[in-house]
C-alpha cells in the first residue's frame, strides 16, 4: 500500500509532465505559427515585387489608382498610384494579406535603349572640334563637321565614335511636363524655423511649402522629402544646408561652392552652381526662359550633376538662352538646351542643343567645341535616367530611379 506521501509526491510529477508537454506542444504550435507568418510576409513581399513589376510594364497606361486582384487568391490585392513631382515621376505600390500591409515609393526613370550623344540643330553651319570626343551617335547639320585651328597649334586628333545623319533645324519637342502645385499645401516661412532644424516630411504626405524672404539664405539646415522652397526673388543654397529630394523654385537661384545634395531646381532667369558642387541623382537644373532678356544656366569647375538640364523658352527666345558647363565639370544624364551651349567639361549621356559656342578670352568661335566629351556609349547597360520623353526617340523601359523612405 503506497503511502500518503509517495502519492503526493506521484502527483507533483504528473503534474510537472503535464506541464511540460503543454508548455512543448504550444512552443510547436507557437513555431508553426510563426512559421505560417513568415511565410505569409515572404509571400506578401514577393507579391509586392511581382507588383511593382506589373506596374512598371504598364506605367504609361496607369491613371491615379488601381485596385488589381491576384489572380489565384483573393486574399492578395494591391494598390498602385502614380504621381508627378516637380519632373520626376512618383510611384506609390501598396499589397495587401487581411491586415497585413507592405507600402513602397519610388522615383521612376527609364532605361534608354538608343545611342544617341549629339544632336545640334541645322542652322547651316558645322561643327568645329578641337581635342573632343564623341563617343556615341550623332544627328549633326548636313554640312557635317570639320576641325577647328586655333593659333595654328597643334592638339590631339579628334575621336568620333557611332553614326553621323542629319539634323533638322528644330530640336524634337518635349512631350513631357512638370508639376508644382502648393494649392492646399500646408505653408511655412522659412523665418520661422529654428536654427539646425531638421525637416522631414515623406512622400504619402501632403506637400508642404517653405517660402523665402528676399535676404534669407538656406543654411545650417536638414530638408528631406515631399518640400517646395519659394521665393519671388532669388534663393541662395550654403554648403551647411542638407537638401533630399526636394523642389526649389525661384527666378534666381545660386549654390554655394561646396554642396553636396539632391534638389530639382525651377528657375525663370539665372541659375549659378560655384565650383566643386555635388548635385546627386535624381537632380534637375529647369530654366524656362519666359522673357526675351538674356537668361543663363552656369555649372562652376569640378561640378558633378548626376540628373538632367532642360533650359528652353518660345523658339524666338533661343539667341537669349546660354548654358555654360566649365572644365573639369561632369554631367550624368540628359541636357536639352534649345539655345547655345558652351561646353567645356564632359558629359555621359545625351545633349540636344540648338549651337555651340567657344570663348578662349582672345576670340570667340561658333558652333565649335574645344577640350570636351560626350559619351553615351560608356554608360552602364542598366543605367536609369530622368525621362524626357523626347519625341521620336526610341522606345524606353521604366525602372526604378529612387526607392524613398
Amino acid at each position: 500500500m503506497l503511502k500518503a506521501g509517495s502519492l503526493f509526491y506521484a502527483l507533483i510529477l504528473m503534474l510537472l509532465i503535464g506541464v511540460v508537454l503543454s508548455v512543448l506542444i504550444l512552443n510547436s504550435s507557437t513555431d508553426k505559427l510563426i512559421k505560417t507568418k513568415l511565410e505569409l510576409e515572404n509571400e506578401l513581399i514577393d507579391f509586392n515585387v511581382s507588383s511593382i513589376a506589373y506596374a512598371l510594364a504598364n506605367y504609361s497606361k496607369l491613371d491615379s489608382i488601381e485596385q488589381i486582384e491576384k489572380p489565384f487568391s483573393n486574399a492578395f490585392r494591391f494598390s498602385v498610384k502614380r504621381e508627378k513631382w516637380g519632373f520626376l515621376d512618383l510611384l506609390y505600390c501598396n499589397s495587401f494579406y487581411r491586415k497585413d500591409t507592405i507600402k513602397k515609393m519610388a522615383i521612376i526613370g527609364s532605361n534608354k535603349t538608343n545611342k544617341l550623344a549629339l544632336y545640334l540643330a541645322d542652322f547651316n553651319k558645322p561643327l568645329y572640334l578641337l581635342n573632343t570626343k564623341i563617343k556615341g551617335d550623332c544627328k549633326l547639320p548636313r554640312v557635317g563637321i570639320s576641325r577647328l585651328h586655333i593659333n595654328n597649334k597643334q592638339y590631339k586628333k579628334n575621336v568620333i565614335l557611332g553614326n553621323i545623319s542629319n539634323s533638322k533645324k528644330e530640336l524634337p519637342k518635349i512631350n513631357k511636363t512638370y508639376q508644382i502645385s502648393s494649392y492646399s499645401s500646408d505653408k511655412i516661412a522659412y523665418k520661422d524655423i529654428k536654427h539646425n532644424s531638421k525637416l522631414i516630411n515623406k512622400f504619402n504626405q501632403p506637400t508642404k511649402v517653405i517660402y523665402l524672404d528676399k535676404s534669407i539664405d538656406i543654411k545650417n539646415i536638414e530638408i528631406s522629402g515631399k518640400f517646395i522652397l519659394k521665393s519671388l526673388d532669388s534663393i541662395c543654397i550654403k554648403k551647411t544646408a542638407i537638401l533630399n529630394d526636394v523642389i526649389i523654385q525661384s527666378p534666381k537661384i545660386y549654390i554655394e561652392s561646396g554642396f553636396k545634395g539632391s534638389v530639382q531646381l525651377f528657375a525663370t532667369k539665372q541659375i549659378q552652381i560655384d565650383k566643386n558642387v555635388t548635385l546627386d541623382s535624381p537632380s534637375i537644373l529647369h530654366l524656362m526662359n519666359e522673357t526675351r532678356d538674356d537668361v543663363k544656366i552656369d555649372i562652376g569647375e569640378n561640378s558633378k550633376l548626376y540628373g538632367n538640364i532642360l533650359l528652353y523658352g518660345k523658339t524666338e527666345h533661343i539667341r537669349t538662352n546660354y548654358l555654360n558647363i566649365n572644365k573639369n565639370t561632369r554631367i550624368i544624364g540628359t541636357i536639352y538646351c534649345q539655345g547655345t551651349t558652351e561646353l567645356k567639361g564632359k558629359i555621359y549621356g545625351t545633349i540636344y542643343t540648338n549651337k555651340f559656342k567657344l570663348d578662349t578670352g582672345d576670340s570667340k568661335y561658333d558652333n565649335a567645341i574645344k577640350d570636351g566629351e560626350i559619351n553615351v556609349l560608356d554608360l552602364p547597360k542598366d543605367f536609369v535616367t530622368i525621362n524626357f520623353e523626347i519625341e521620336n526617340e526610341d522606345e524606353k523601359n521604366h525602372a526604378i530611379l529612387k526607392w524613398l523612405p
